[in-house]
């Protein structure tokens, strides 16, 4: 029964990200850009989940980087991610957590 609630967890450094709890999540968005006291980036992230086989499913990348898809692959990281490019727009948001339709 869904209750139309919506339940988040911000986490602004690698540190404290629950490796072993990732897949408790419906969508992981990973901010290319985090805090500078994290001890990983957003691609560290991405890098860990991939090399270390962690279960997650729907990771969306935060960035305002135009060229994500090309410093993916610089870095060796999968572009199999949906990407959000900021200022994220909400029906930009809305489509990408797969509704396919605009919020208007």
């Amino acid at each position: 029964m869904m209750n139309n609630s919506l339940h988040y967890r911000v986490i602004s450094r690698s540190q404290d990200v629950p490796w072993d709890e990732l897949s408790n999540y419906n969508y992981i968005f990973v901010d290319i850009s985090l805090s500078q006291r994290s001890e990983l980036d957003g691609y560290g992230i991405l890098q860990k989940i991939e090399k270390e086989h962690l279960k997650a499913k729907n990771i969306i990348i935060l960035t305002a980087n135009m060229n994500i898809e090309s410093m993916l692959k610089v870095r060796g990281i999968s572009n199999k991610y949906k990407t959000l490019i900021k200022p994220i727009d909400l029906n930009d948001l809305y489509h990408t957590l797969g509704n396919g339709n605009s919020l208007t």
